[in-house]
């Protein structure tokens, strides 16, 4: 029998951090239901948000029938600049959505339609990628899939100005050659044309859902999501449902593969690359034993650190007596990380009610800087969160609490609307505020980038450093503004401008063949 216990780390942040306080929120959608599934810091400053509404009213301008793709544009300020529906007569729904080389954005999901935007379904839902200009027009749109269900939940542009898509599959036919089991872990190589390349499917002979992935610095993929084989392409399993990461090569060939967890259900829904060449993935747990010291209620948020090669470096579960739940990491550009999801635990300290959108900042050694709930008392959750370019933090969600109940702003639109709530930078008594974050684009870029924010009339240096740490060019600060790349290999970099006077600025970008 469990024996559910809160840490005194979990109630209080460290000593000497201010919490962030709220700089401004947004309450969008109709008067039926929307959620935020994904938010992306736009080159102009701004943020587009995605989910699913079923809504055809008040911010939802016209919905082409049941669940559809809705994306919207908001300023820096949290203005609203256009809003789109994407979809058919049946049920679209948004997983992620991303800014591309070119300033337009790719969308990531899955359809049931065969009409209005949708054409090509090959069965009863296929995973669906969509190609909008920087205002959202569509450009052009793919399905993939077999005769059953099959599910997109994240895309990026690649280094070769290709996409790799990872999701689920149950078909055997159609653009999948084989599946393993009653669900797969699908991985789709498409060509900047949206072509194709290659395709693989991952698991065993029970359920296996692919959640996340993130190109890798030696243009390999890192994957995640759950599973519950013991075998086919997995080994050591521990019980039930684990966390399941996968590393592959660039056509995609299994390098190494992990499952994380222990007795109870273990989930994985984001990973990335951390700046140190290993990964870091959230999700939730059920366990308290296996690669889990503790467990404090029926789900943690839990967060998990690794190496290179899968090893463990460390993990934290995170929570009360209730189901919480995390959905989204980043890494910050100062160091450390910032997780959201919800926090349904209502005895922890900062919760308004039935769920909060639930914000925890960890140091780069997993230690909690600060955690702080945001939310009414009805249901409200985050789903997705970024660094902003000040610094401070954008994060997304939903809520159901009414207007001036805790948090929450804006009158009620509908049962769930889109929240956002742009979070002030921090600031530390005994540390420096956090530098603002320069503006790079295109982003991804190919023969140069712009960086704006940087005082050319200053004196000091710009250094870009690669994912690994290691410095790859150096420029005066004067020569800043505009900065060639064709020295640079493909892969992720990290740019610091340091003035003489001590003064540090951030960034980082992709830059692809």
């Amino acid at each position: 029998m469990k024996q559910y216990t809160l840490s005194l780390l979990l109630f209080f942040p460290l000593i000497g951090w201010a919490q962030p306080e709220i700089q401004w929120q947004r309450r969008l959608g109709g008067s039926l239901t929307e959620e935020i599934r994904s938010i992306t810091l736009t080159i102009d400053k701004g943020y587009l948000m995605a989910g699913p509404t079923i809504s055809n009213d008040i911010d939802v301008e016209y919905n082409n029938g049941a669940v559809d793709f809705w994306s919207i544009k908001v300023d820096s300020a949290g203005t609203l600049e256009w809003e789109k529906c994407y979809g058919g007569s049946l049920n679209e729904s948004p997983r992620d959505a991303k800014q591309v080389s070119d300033g337009g954005f790719i969308y990531c999901g899955n359809t049931q339609s065969i009409d209005g935007d949708v054409s090509g379904n090959h069965g009863e839902t296929d995973v669906w990628l969509i190609k909008t200009d920087n205002v959202g027009n569509l450009e052009w749109q793919k399905c993939y899939g077999g005769s059953d269900i099959d599910e997109g939940w994240e895309a990026q542009m690649t280094s070769d100005g290709g996409y790799i898509i990872v999701g689920w599959t149950e078909s055997n036919d159609g653009n999948i050659v084989f599946n393993h089991g009653l669900t797969d872990v699908w991985v789709i190589k498409l060509d900047a044309n949206a072509e194709i390349e290659w395709q693989k499917t991952y698991g065993g002979s029970m359920f296996d859902w692919g959640y996340s992935v993130f190109q890798t610095d030696d243009g390999g993929y890192i994957v995640c999501g759950e599973a519950q084989s013991d075998d086919g392409d997995l080994s050591g399993i521990i019980f039930g449902l684990d966390a399941w990461v996968l590393k592959l090569d660039a056509e995609g060939k299994i390098e190494w593969q992990r499952e994380y967890g222990g007795s109870d259900a273990d989930r994985a829904n984001e990973i990335l690359q951390t700046r140190d060449g290993g990964f870091i993935f959230c999700g939730h747990s059920e366990s308290e034993d296996g690669d889990l010291t503790n467990n404090n209620g029926v789900f943690d948020i839990w967060v998990v650190k690794l190496s290179n090669t899968g090893d463990i470096e460390w993990q934290r579960s995170m929570g009360g007596s209730g189901q919480d739940n995390g959905m989204h990491i980043a890494e910050l550009s100062e160091g450390g990380y910032v997780v959201t999801g919800s926090l349904n635990s209502p005895e922890y300290p900062g919760n308004h009610g039935s769920s909060d959108l639930w914000v925890i900042k960890l140091s780069e050694s997993g230690e909690i800087v600060w955690q702080r709930a945001y939310g009414g008392s009805s249901q409200d959750y985050g789903r997705a969160i970024e660094q902003a370019g000040d610094g401070g933090l954008i994060v997304g969600g939903y809520t159901r609490s009414a207007a001036g109940d805790g948090d929450v702003g804006g009158p009620a639109l509908g049962s769930n609307d889109f929240w956002i709530l742009k979070l002030a930078p921090e600031t530390s008594d005994a540390i420096e505020p956090v530098h603002p974050l320069l503006q790079i684009y295109p982003n991804p870029a190919n023969t140069h980038i712009r960086v704006q924010g940087i005082d050319t009339q200053q004196d000091g240096q710009v250094i870009i450093s690669d994912a690994l740490g290691r410095i790859v060019m150096t420029r005066p600060l004067q020569t800043a503004a505009l900065l060639e790349l064709e020295p640079l290999p493909p892969g992720m970099y990290f740019l610091l401008a340091r003035y003489a006077d001590g003064k540090q600025m951030n960034g980082k970008f992709q830059k692809v063949e």
